[in-house]
C-alpha cells in the first residue's frame, strides 16, 4: 500500500476507474448457454472472475455506449499500471480480407503505424475513389 501511495504521490501512476461489459448474443438458449460457458472459462484462464448481472443488466448493457457511463453498475478503482496490463492497446485493426458487408477487399494499405490496412470500397461499381486512393499512396 506504501508503495501505491508513493507512486501515486510522485506521479509514476495514476488511479482511475474501470469497468468490463461483455454482451453475448445468440440464436437460442441453449446457444446462449454454451457460448457464456465458453466463455467464462476464458476469462478464468486470465484469473478474471465475470459476474453475470440481474437486476443490472439493462444498465450494465446501456453502459457500452458514449456517454453513459453513469450507467456503469460495478466501476472499480485501478492504476494504471494494472489497466496497461489488462488493456492491450499495442495492436491496430486491419480489417479481414473476405466476409465484409460490401464483398471482398480491394487490396492492402500500409498505414503510418507500419501496418496493413484492409481496403474496400464501399461502391464496387464505381472506381474513382479507389483510382483517387491509390494515386496518392
Amino acid at each position: 500500500m506504501g508503495d501505491g501511495l508513493d507512486d501515486l504521490a510522485s506521479g509514476r501512476i495514476v488511479y482511475g476507474e474501470h469497468h468490463l461489459v461483455l454482451t453475448v448474443m445468440a440464436s437460442s438458449l441453449s446457444q446462449l448457454d454454451q457460448c457464456l460457458s465458453s466463455l467464462k472459462s476464458e476469462l478464468a484462464d486470465s484469473a478474471i472472475i465475470p459476474i453475470r448481472e440481474d437486476w443490472a443488466m439493462a444498465a450494465a448493457f446501456w453502459s457500452q455506449l458514449p456517454s453513459n457511463s453513469k450507467y456503469r453498475p460495478r466501476p472499480s478503482p485501478i492504476s494504471s499500471r494494472n489497466f496497461a496490463g489488462f488493456c492491450s492497446l499495442h495492436n491496430y485493426p486491419s480489417g479481414q480480407l473476405d466476409g465484409n458487408q460490401w464483398g471482398p477487399a480491394v487490396t492492402l494499405l500500409k498505414a503510418a503505424s507500419a501496418h496493413y490496412q484492409i481496403f474496400l470500397s464501399h461502391d464496387n461499381t464505381d472506381l474513382t475513389e479507389i483510382q483517387s486512393l491509390l494515386r496518392f499512396q
